[in-house]
């Protein structure tokens, strides 16, 4: 009587096992193509995948084309840091919902710097009220 017992409950747990699995392998792709201001494809950009306190998990650099794909992304909000030197960042939030593949074009814009440097502070000679004297 207890071997049937112990059959059964095997069964059952491989039946229930089996019906959870693809549960846990939700996992979905996302396909990037970072531009320049310009529009062409920035190779050497870098896309960071961002945990918790928007720290670095992981990091994937660009193709030729400009194209990084994430695979086995988790079905949630998933934040992501793009970034290339020379450029200022863009941080992208993508909800990943089903398995299939989405795109995400990010364009990284110019610093304002780049164009006006900044210019040098030097302390002041007098004091403020010695101004009005």
């Amino acid at each position: 009587m207890t071997i049937r017992l112990a059959v059964r409950r095997a069964l059952l747990l491989g039946a229930l096992l089996t019906a959870v699995a693809p549960l846990g392998a939700q996992t979905g792709r996302v396909r990037f193509r970072v531009k320049a201001p310009t529009g062409e494809a920035m190779p050497r950009a870098e896309v960071f995948l961002l945990g918790s306190h928007d720290k670095p998990i992981a990091s994937v650099e660009a193709n030729l084309a400009g194209e990084i794909v994430w695979t086995h992304l988790p079905w949630r909000d998933c934040h992501f840091l793009v970034s290339s030197p020379g450029y200022v960042s863009g941080r992208p939030t993508v909800i990943v919902r089903n398995s299939e593949e989405q795109l995400v074009e990010v364009t990284l814009a110019i610093p304002v710097e780049r164009y006006y440097p900044p210019l040098p502070v030097q302390p002041a000679k007098h004091r403020w009220w010695q101004i009005f004297r």
